[in-house]
């Protein structure tokens, strides 16, 4: 776009009303086809839009983890998500699944999913959580030890 049409578009009524705001999300789509968004803080100074990422925030931590890991693979956005500490919220739990999956580690993925599925309300998130264990597959036990042999193949 030339800054002529970049200024037209930023004039607009629902541009106007945009900017009015301190606080938007970035939304993307992940690799794997799930829906992703990052709060960015944001100002308009006349002449440009001058943005910024909120620091010491473990919300703002969780979604770079997400962003870390789809630029650096899952084992460093796992890094970071271990590191958050916000054990009764519902997204860490499933953030972490999710990277436990693509890791193969369907153990803790399992179990870091029905953590999420405690925590979750809505009916629409908890089909999604409900479908991602399912995906997993059955668990399946070692008969001398107990524990849960499954694994998939990581993204």
């Amino acid at each position: 776009m030339q800054p002529r049409e970049i200024t037209q578009v930023l004039n607009r009524p629902i541009s106007q009303e945009l900017l009015a705001r301190d606080v938007t999300r970035l939304a993307y789509v992940a690799k794997d086809g799930t829906p992703r968004n990052v709060p960015i803080g944001f100002t308009w100074n006349g002449s440009e839009i001058v943005m910024c990422r909120l620091t010491e925030s473990p919300i703002v931590e969780l979604n770079r983890a997400i962003a870390v890991a789809e630029v650096d693979g899952p084992e460093a956005g796992l890094r970071i998500v271990d590191r958050v500490g916000l054990n009764d919220f519902r997204y860490l739990h499933s953030t972490r699944a999710d990277l436990l999956r693509r890791l193969g580690r369907s153990a803790d993925a399992r179990e870091a999913y029905r953590r999420a599925l405690v925590l979750t309300e809505g009916d629409a998130e908890r089909r999604f959580v409900e479908r991602r264990l399912t995906e997993l597959g059955p668990e399946r036990r070692n008969p001398s030890s107990g524990e849960d042999k499954g694994q998939i193949a990581g993204n």
